[in-house]
């Protein structure tokens, strides 16, 4: 869990990143049986506060490096 958790934040940070420059694929149509989530920059960074949280237990110092 140690390895998998950093990359998932730093991926949710670039995400995070494509919302802001509005890259994210707004011109393709959903299909019918497709549902579309909304997902903001405030949903995005407490999924990150709470995956180190998760984390905090285990890992203190990882936690440290990863809020810094």
């Amino acid at each position: 869990m140690k390895h998998t958790v950093p990359a998932i934040i730093f991926s949710l940070f670039k995400l995070s990143s494509n919302i802001e420059q509005g890259l994210g694929g707004g011109a393709a149509a959903p299909m019918d049986d497709e549902v579309l989530v909304k997902v903001d920059q405030n949903k995005i960074f407490k999924s990150v506060n709470d995956l180190i949280l998760a984390l905090q237990e285990s890992q203190p110092e990882m936690c440290m490096k990863l809020y810094l």
